[in-house]
């Protein structure tokens, strides 16, 4: 349209001294340089969209353990790589993911389970990663911000022993409390309490504690008078976990009378 304008004026002009001719040649070089203008076609990027993630919530995962989650990818049909960008912190490593490639089919919509495995020894804390699949046909996207725990699973049951036993009064007796999830692998870093719900005896210092590495705890109890204690111990966080174990105490060797001299004479 600016062109246009542009011709009908200088036709318009009696004193412009510029030719029909050289006026068709404009016209021929602004159109030619119209046409050199490219139209660039972008592919369309990868669209991410969670079905599930996870199912239990903020995702805790045990090293040696897994846990998948549900993505559907939208784009151009192909072949897309697995990738990962560090969010700060510790980083899923590429390495844990599987699949490790999609297939977009020429529906352009693909749902398929992600699997997130940290292998045995992996040190617990926070890991993050922004998951993407790039190399395809189409822009790989703002990809998946993904987020887990390795840790061990939540705590199922509690095991005191020995569950039953037998000390005599005034001696000390230890008990063990070990943590257990739904798998039987022993949880550290739970609180338990302790109580006597009956019977004679003291804890030998607070009846609190937390489970170590294995998975256990200790603790002390001691009686100055015979009888039977039941004792009870349970998670801090869920009280219906819990277990029992008895304790017998029982009197010390029979008194004895020495007289001495053992003879004498009046």
């Amino acid at each position: 349209m600016r062109i246009r304008k542009i011709i009908k004026g200088i036709l318009s002009s009696p004193s412009s001294g510029i030719t029909r001719s050289a006026v068709l040649a404009f016209i021929l070089i602004a159109s030619l340089a119209q046409a050199a203008v490219p139209v660039i076609a972008r592919p369309g990027s990868l669209i991410y969209s969670l079905s599930r993630y996870p199912d239990i919530g903020y995702a805790v995962v045990p090293a040696g353990g897994s846990i998948s989650f549900e993505l559907t990818l939208t784009g151009d049909p192909g072949t897309y790589d697995l990738k990962v960008v560090g969010l700060g912190g510790k980083m899923i490593p590429g390495e844990w993911f599987e699949p490790a490639s999609v297939d977009i089919p020429s529906t352009g919509t693909l749902t398929t389970d992600i699997t997130i495995s940290p292998p045995a020894g992996t040190s617990s804390g926070e890991y993050k990663a922004r998951l993407k699949f790039s190399g395809g046909p189409g822009g790989e996207g703002d990809g998946l911000e993904v987020y887990i725990f390795v840790g061990p699973y939540a705590p199922s049951r509690i095991e005191l022993t020995p569950a039953e036993a037998t000390n005599v009064v005034g001696t000390n007796h230890e008990f063990t409390a070990t943590v257990y999830d739904s798998s039987d692998e022993p949880v550290p870093g739970v609180t338990i309490l302790w109580e006597i719900l009956d019977g004679p005896g003291s804890f030998d210092g607070t009846p609190e504690a937390v489970t170590d590495a294995s998975g256990e705890a200790n603790a002390t109890i001691t009686s100055t008078i015979t009888g039977t204690t039941l004792v009870k111990v349970y998670l801090e966080s869920e009280p219906s976990i819990f277990d029992t174990a008895t304790k017998t105490w029982t009197g010390g060797p029979g008194a004895s009378i020495v007289i001495s001299p053992a003879t004498t004479s009046i």
